[in-house]
């Protein structure tokens, strides 16, 4: 009995130090960027699993992300940062529903539709949907979450 104790501390202690690992250690990778007139797609390879490490890696990387692909053109007007799961990378429109791009002259040009998160911004202010949920930025800089589902409101995201 003591032996299989030990044997489920340790498994669990594995997993834990890799969820760790992976969510603060392993860098996302920016595989493309796509965009047209209101919405800029950007594909990604190991993108945090929480929805915290989600929204802790766009405010630490939206800076970046602007200067080198010119996202936000003007916070003012309308428009949608949607980022991808990259998956198995661009495929053949085939005849499942993906995600296609125009722009690339391929015959791989798509994606299979595995939305993240999406970032919206309207009249200067910021959104973040993940799943169910919605990220409502506030003066202050923080997050607050509201739920669909469940009719809460809660601070996730503090201010850095």
């Amino acid at each position: 009995m003591a032996f299989k104790y030990k044997i489920t501390i340790i498994i669990f202690l594995l997993s834990f130090i890799f969820f760790v690992v992976y969510e603060f250690f392993i860098p996302v990778k920016v595989m493309g960027v796509h965009k047209d007139t209101y919405t800029t797609s950007i594909l990604v390879e190991d993108f945090p699993i929480t929805d915290y490490g989600k929204i802790i890696w766009w405010k630490n990387n939206q800076d970046v992300l602007d200067k080198k692909y010119d996202l936000f053109k003007d916070k003012n007007s309308l428009f949608l940062i949607s980022i991808w799961n990259y998956g198995d990378g661009y495929l053949e429109e085939g005849k499942y529903d993906r995600l296609c791009f125009t722009e690339i002259k391929s015959n791989k040009k798509c994606i299979e539709k595995d939305k993240v998160m999406s970032i919206m911004y309207s009249l200067n202010e910021e959104e973040i949907r993940i799943g169910n949920s919605a990220y409502i930025k506030d003066k202050n800089g923080s997050f607050i979450k509201k739920d669909k589902d469940a009719n809460t409101t809660i601070t996730v995201v503090p201010n850095a």
